[in-house]
């Protein structure tokens, strides 16, 4: 699969949605009585953009359903794939979970980030909070679509955030071995489909662009099941036999963290 590296360039105009959309109203001429209706009885975020004058849905279906969701108005917006929540959502934010997944990296000042799947980039965007320079990447291109839309991936725009298309499973052949100080993976749920993200070969290339010292925090989830904890010894204990040196389970970050030898 071909990658490039891409310019993240949000869309301007306004994010609306089921709980802010009353406040819209004398603002956007095209919130009609019965745009406003079917704006409050959807998840899915409205964009007006003030470029073109449209107004749609964050959505996109040609290859399975993708889209930009408000879940609470006290919280950031998820992204839903095929029905499941990209962020966890229950009793936290999307920024929470992702500030917890970075705490665990200990990212500092002055430090290269790679975040192997960037979403809607939250990860990304705490790393460079922190004084980072991140290198994210991101395999579904709707996915970047769907991102230059959400008000909370604007940050994405950084010149210390590096956006690169494609699969992660072939970009990171091309980095060079001890580029990262730490490595943020964040894959998805483990799947048939999504094995290989959790296979011993790309973890030996973790390995390798990791460098001495370097932490890496794995997300697993799922921490007070049965299933996620055997996960995540699972998970600890492959790293370990790669060549990672164990460190922690984070119930937390849900996931685990492990060092590369000095």
């Amino acid at each position: 699969m071909a990658y490039e590296v891409v310019k993240f360039n949000p869309y301007r105009g306004i994010a609306v949605d089921r709980f802010n959309v009353e406040k819209y109203i004398d603002e956007i001429p095209l919130l009609t009585p019965k745009v406003v209706e079917e704006i409050k009885d959807s998840r899915t975020v409205y964009f007006y953009n003030q470029e073109t004058r449209d107004l749609y849905r964050v959505e996109r279906r040609e290859n399975g359903y993708k889209a930009l969701v408000a879940i609470r108005p006290e919280i950031q917006y998820t992204l839903d794939i095929n029905g499941i929540h990209m962020h966890r959502v229950k009793g936290i934010s999307p920024l929470r979970d992702a500030w917890l997944k970075v705490e665990a990296a200990k990212v500092k000042k002055g430090h290269v980030v790679l975040d192997t799947c960037m979403g809607l980039g939250y990860t990304a965007l705490e790393s460079l909070k922190r004084g980072a320079r991140v290198v994210t990447v991101e395999i579904d291109p709707d996915v970047i679509w769907i991102a230059r839309h959400n008000p909370y991936s604007r940050g994405l725009a950084d010149d210390n955030v590096t956006i690169i298309r494609g699969d992660i499973l072939e970009v990171i052949k091309v980095f060079p071995d001890d580029s990262f100080d730490e490595i943020i993976h964040d894959p998805p749920r483990l799947t048939k489909k999504t094995g290989d993200l959790y296979g011993a070969e790309f973890y030996k290339e973790l390995l390798r662009v990791l460098k001495p010292g370097g932490l890496l925090f794995h997300y697993t989830g799922y921490p007070k099941r049965t299933r996620g904890v055997r996960l995540m010894s699972i998970t600890m204990s492959r790293l370990s036999e790669i060549g990672f040196i164990p460190v922690t389970k984070d119930y937390r970050a849900q996931g685990v963290v492990v060092l590369k030898p000095i």
